[in-house]
């Protein structure tokens, strides 16, 4: 494991290497078949792309995988060497890339964003009754947290560990989470899926919130 501290640390499985992102990392870096694929985005975009691809070649060097261009697929996930889960995200100056080597973990997923409201009018977009119903219990309970927020990165790291297994997008009320404030830790029943792996199933993951950053971890075991 990575031995700096990082938003992640106890999120994920030991085996598990994370790396954020440092101020150069997110100047200059990039491979040539990455640098092809942000030759017309805009300047905000290549700063992220670029900070992501960094910190996954530096995660995977600490795996023993030597350094390689990190490409992306035709959904524009992040191309991974055989053999590794890996996964990315950005939001406003932090990123952070978390690699594993898979066996007993099939995939790893992680989001982040910054500890405020969700816009208005996403809640309804991300959420079915039942979760808003839990938000407004959290809610009730403590205001330090953006609970809707937290909810929005739950589902987005769950994601990024699904695809990695059935190459296809959940929307966002395929799946139901339930999550634990006292032991910073959540579930998630997959509500719709064509993979046995997935059905009458719940998933455990954790989170964490640091430096008004929060954080959401999914490890998806055999």
């Amino acid at each position: 494991m990575n031995p700096a501290t990082t938003a992640f640390d106890g999120l994920l499985p030991v085996t598990a290497v994370v790396v954020e992102a440092t101020p150069p990392m997110w100047e200059a870096g990039l491979w040539p078949e990455e640098q092809a694929h942000v030759e017309r985005a805009v300047a905000k975009r290549v700063r992220e792309f670029t900070a992501g691809r960094n910190c996954a070649r530096q995660a995977l060097e600490s795996l023993g995988i030597p350094p390689c261009a990190i490409p992306v697929g035709q959904s524009r996930e992040p191309v991974f060497p055989p053999g590794v889960s890996g996964t990315i995200t950005h939001t406003s100056n932090y990123c952070a890339a978390a690699v594993i080597r898979i066996g007993e973990v099939l995939s790893i997923g992680i989001d982040a964003g910054s500890n405020v409201a969700l816009a208005t009018g996403l809640l309804r977009k991300i959420a079915g009754n039942e979760e808003c119903a839990m938000l407004e219990v959290l809610g009730a309970a403590s205001q330090a947290t953006h609970w809707d927020m937290l909810l929005f990165c739950i589902k987005e790291a769950f994601y990024k560990a699904y695809f990695q297994l059935h190459a296809q997008f959940l929307d966002f009320h395929e799946a139901n989470v339930v999550i634990e404030p006292s032991t910073s830790s959540f579930v998630v029943r997959v509500t719709q899926s064509e993979v046995e792996y997935f059905r009458e199933r719940t998933f455990p993951g954790a989170f964490g919130c640091r430096d008004r950053l929060l954080v959401a971890a999914v490890a998806l075991c055999r």
